[in-house]
């Protein structure tokens, strides 16, 4: 699957928890939320097997989401977000280099300028 322009061949995540009758340890799934942070990815949808129409109707909703926007959930890898720093960064250089040559590229022009209206010969 290609997401957005992509040359490399991504796969979109999403991560469902599963809850018994007493429900989601408080660490295991503040754990899960810090690590799908980190990862850029959503939170995870949490489900209860037991109660099947709303753990269905959760789990189908959260698919249909995936899918519809797959970009958001495309795990980031230390790779990936060093690109876009690389690219991050030769944008503003291009900026910045565009800027430095106008401005001097004026400068002379105005020098010019003001040797030509104001020369003595």
């Amino acid at each position: 699957m290609l997401v957005k322009g992509s040359s490399h061949s991504i796969t979109p995540c999403m991560l469902l928890a599963m809850t018994g009758a007493a429900g989601v340890d408080a660490n295991v799934h503040k754990q899960s939320i810090a690590l799908c942070k980190k990862l850029g990815l959503q939170p995870p949808a949490v489900f209860n097997p037991d109660e099947q129409s709303d753990a269905s109707t959760k789990v189908y909703k959260t698919i249909i989401a995936t899918s519809l926007q797959p970009d958001r959930s495309i795990p980031e890898t230390e790779e990936q977000r060093l690109r876009k720093e690389q690219e991050e960064l030769m944008r503003r250089l291009i900026v910045w280099g565009s800027l430095t040559v106008g401005a001097v590229g004026a400068g002379l022009y105005a020098y010019k300028w003001y040797k030509r209206a104001y020369a003595t010969t």
